[in-house]
């Protein structure tokens, strides 16, 4: 999202009024959620979420970050809250992926 930001933007702004645009894009980001879901698919043990299947939890993982990335590739650091650089903002949304990721195993280690 960093590096190619200035296109990003245009494209997912553009998203809403172009069809073929949006088409293209939402199918580029359910391949992105797959490949990244894959990779995370090594884990699936350690990540517990009673009564929801690992699958689900990933896939919910994705779109949350995700959307973060995009909202903020958008309309810039500043549009939801006070407004932090990158390095912070990536190490946070990491740190909150383990934590959602990982819920259950972190409680029972402590």
């Amino acid at each position: 999202f960093g590096r190619h930001r200035a296109l990003l933007r245009a494209v997912v702004l553009i998203s809403g009024v172009h069809p073929e645009v949006y088409r293209r894009g939402s199918g580029y980001s359910r391949e992105l959620g797959d490949l990244f879901t894959a990779l995370l698919r090594p884990i699936a043990s350690q990540i517990t979420h009673p009564g929801t299947d690992v699958d689900t939890v990933l896939r919910t993982w994705f779109t949350t970050v995700f959307s973060a990335l995009v909202i903020r590739v958008a309309y810039g650091p500043g549009f939801a809250a006070d407004p932090v650089d990158d390095a912070t903002y990536t190490s946070q949304l990491a740190r909150m992926s383990s934590a959602y990721l990982l819920n259950g195993r972190q409680r029972a280690g402590r």
